[in-house]
């Protein structure tokens, strides 16, 4: 009779484990480059401060050059939501064309 029959009728078991079975050490942490990160952070915050700046030159040179306009707050307004608005459409095309890196581990 071979060990692997035994071990189907009941008389070959594998020995009990302990109650105290010690798990295995865990792995080291691995360090995560910031590099990718920070390149990707500076790409987006660079380019939002172009639109921003875009829009607020566009605001006052094109669309209101013969207006005088006392508050700056229409001027604010209108150079964020064109800037988040270009920095939407560029994470778009930039999630297409697989340019900024997205893996950090």
């Amino acid at each position: 009779m071979t060990g692997r029959e035994r071990e189907i009728r009941g008389e070959l078991r594998p020995p009990c484990a302990p109650h105290h079975v010690i798990s295995p050490t865990p792995a080291p942490l691995k360090m995560i480059s910031l590099a990718p990160l920070a390149g990707n952070l500076a790409i987006v915050i660079i380019t939002s401060c172009l639109y921003f700046a875009f829009a607020w030159l566009f605001f006052a040179a094109r669309l209101f050059k013969n207006y005088d306009i006392q508050s700056k707050w229409p001027m604010i307004f209108f150079s964020a939501t064109f800037a988040a608005s270009c920095s939407m459409f560029q994470l778009i095309i930039f999630e297409i064309l697989d340019i900024l890196d997205v893996t950090y581990g």
